[in-house]
């Protein structure tokens, strides 16, 4: 039998401390052992300077390797480990690294298991966490995630990187106000921290349409000197948010810092098109086509400047073809009604303009759903009925992305899958 909303609230209420913590699995079991220093189980804290010296060697070389292991360089995380074994004391230190080791396999059920050998306590504790949350996130358990992570921002509020990875658990829950929110605080917290910029500009440019403000945080991510294959991915983001902007010269004095592919040739066609340079603006679309002559964009732009020239079939035919892959593509269901109407085609136009506000109307419920959804991070309801509408709109990876977000918020829950 179904439950009804009152039990599932009261089944919520009981089981949510509960979830929490079995939801972690081992995480947190250790707490009876008692505090642990930096040479393990209960030793004295050393107080001889050259023992002092020799903690912070520890520290150093811990620090190393978890370093090396974010930085996917197994070499100097393997060399760091053997360096620290070589001190007395430091059997957690090794339990913990041996479980950071196994992400590099990708295999995250056996990194966390061992992890979770590490009591979470003492100096191990906040990297213990942290690293828990870390192979959560990665096996995409965003709702227990969130709660080691909010666990972690209780304990130490100034921590930017948990911040950050909040800002990323939420964003893939769909709940962008709080996933901004989080970001506002790395970036008070960690200012150079281009990565916070980057995801705030996305989010404001896929989620909100909010150009002005997402070219506002792009820019600030540029200006903190990411890793140039993440600079040219900025990049071409900004792009677009300024082409939406009608702001063309901007546009294209960024794409010239681009590598040569088609949606950068692409954009700058448009550019140049908008510009009235249409000589230029076809040279780069043809460019464009013989490098990759199915591309939604090169034709979604050959069929507008088909248009422009008069060639109403050839636009129709292209704007049909695209519709049977993608039929609840509003805007271009949209620009196919008014093709239609240009070719003076009333009745088509008609039909045309019924499935457009059809499909614009489910997308438009999608929309209010979608910003309901992210006000409520913890609503499964709301994220499975997102799932399914997406589905119905042929989004397969935006209802799959949902459903995911729906299995978290079940599970942080308490709530078993109907």
């Amino acid at each position: 039998m179904v439950r009804s909303k009152r039990t599932a609230r009261r089944q919520v209420s009981s089981n949510r401390s509960r979830a929490i913590w079995w939801t972690v699995g081992l995480v947190l079991l250790g707490m009876g052992f008692g505090v642990w220093t930096w040479f393990g189980r209960g030793e004295a804290r050393p107080r001889k300077p050259e023992i002092r010296q020799t903690l912070a060697e520890v520290q150093e070389l811990f620090d190393q390797a978890q370093a090396a292991a974010r930085a996917g360089d197994q070499d100097l995380f393997r060399e760091s480990v053997e360096k620290l074994r070589k001190f007395p004391g430091t059997a957690g230190h090794i339990d913990l690294l041996l479980g950071v080791g196994l992400t590099f396999s990708g295999d995250m059920d056996a990194a966390l298991r061992q992890i979770s050998k590490v009591p979470p306590v003492g100096t191990l504790r906040k990297p213990m966490l942290k690293w828990s949350a870390e192979c959560l996130m990665r096996q995409q358990r965003w709702g227990e995630a969130e709660q080691l992570l909010k666990l972690l921002i209780e304990e130490d509020e100034l921590d930017a990187e948990n911040h950050r990875n909040l800002a990323t658990v939420y964003h893939n829950l769909g709940a962008m106000d709080f996933a901004l929110a989080a970001l506002q605080t790395t970036q008070r917290l960690d200012p150079e921290d281009y990565r916070a910029h980057r995801l705030a500009g996305l989010i404001l440019n896929a989620d909100y349409a909010n150009y002005t403000e997402a070219i506002n945080q792009y820019r600030s991510a540029l200006d903190r000197s990411p890793p140039e294959e993440v600079a040219r991915a900025i990049r071409s983001e900004l792009a677009r948010c300024l082409i939406e902007q009608r702001d063309y010269n901007a546009a294209l004095e960024m794409l010239e810092q681009i590598p040569v592919a088609v949606p950068v040739l692409v954009m700058r066609s448009e550019c140049l098109w908008s510009m009235g340079e249409l000589e230029e603006s076809q040279k780069l679309l043809v460019e464009a086509e013989t490098l990759k002559p199915d591309s939604v964009q090169v034709r979604l732009l050959r069929a507008r400047m088909l248009l422009d020239d008069g060639k109403r079939d050839e636009a129709i035919a292209i704007y049909e073809n695209l519709l049977e892959k993608e039929p609840h593509d509003f805007q271009t269901r949209y620009q196919l009604a008014l093709a239609y109407q240009s070719a003076g085609n009333a009745e088509a136009y008609e039909r045309e303009l019924a499935r457009y506000r059809e499909s614009e109307s489910k997308r438009s419920e999608l929309f209010d759903m979608y910003r309901e959804a992210m006000q409520r991070p913890a609503d499964f309801e709301i994220r499975e009925r997102l799932a399914a509408l997406s589905e119905e709109l042929g989004q397969h990876e935006l209802s799959e992305t949902w459903r995911k977000a729906a299995r978290s918020a079940r599970e942080l829950a308490g709530v078993p899958p109907e």
